[in-house]
């Protein structure tokens, strides 16, 4: 079986080193979330008190939608155009809340804001292939 696989690999490979002319490409994926950096934060007042934390994310993260056109100039030798549009993932960005407190009735009311947005992008790649 392996023996066949390997022949298989081999044909699959001699297809295509010998391939001239124009061809077209096209992908699509998952781009997932890396650690990321600070890109918002969660504020939240209560009791007086304000307390602040990090909100952490990437841009990145999405949909990345692949499309090629190119051209074999010889057996070895090839040109391409690359188009990346990445249809980016909503994320948070601002969180603010704040208890209204009266003296000696204390709390009386909360308000409460959340922003979001997401991140989209456009790549345009020439690429020599060899």
């Amino acid at each position: 079986m392996k023996k066949i696989m390997i022949t298989l690999g081999v044909l699959l490979a001699g297809s295509t080193a010998f391939t001239q002319g124009a061809y077209a490409t096209f992908g699509l994926g998952y781009a997932g979330s890396t650690a990321g950096e600070k890109i918002g934060e969660t504020t939240v007042y209560k009791a007086g008190k304000k307390t602040t934390t990090s909100i952490n994310g990437t841009f990145g993260k999405g949909i990345p939608v692949n499309l090629g056109v190119g051209f074999m100039v010889s057996e070895h030798v090839g040109v391409e155009l690359g188009f990346t549009y990445l249809m980016g993932s909503e994320i948070q960005i601002a969180d603010y809340s704040n208890d209204i407190t009266t003296p000696g009735f204390g709390p009386t009311s909360v308000k409460s804001v959340t922003a979001k947005t997401k991140g989209s992008s456009v790549r345009v790649s020439p690429v020599l292939v060899l």
